[in-house]
């Protein structure tokens, strides 16, 4: 996740906004192994049951 998308966040981007592949910010900050950023959107309340195309949630990307 870049700095740009971490201050969109911190100036109250929606957490549970989702991409057309229905990614979700946690999906690509668990696959990145960013756990300070995991932990972030935790405390925004993302949803991390939230599917991808694939199925998966953020629980199943995880590399943290």
């Amino acid at each position: 996740m870049r700095l740009s998308h971490v201050l969109q966040l911190l100036a109250g981007a929606k957490v549970n906004d989702v991409t057309p592949q229905k990614t979700t910010a946690l999906h690509v900050a668990a696959s990145h192994d960013r756990a300070a950023i995991c932990t972030a959107l935790l405390d925004e309340h993302v949803d991390y049951d939230a599917v991808d195309e694939a199925l998966n949630n953020g629980k199943d990307t995880e590399q943290w």
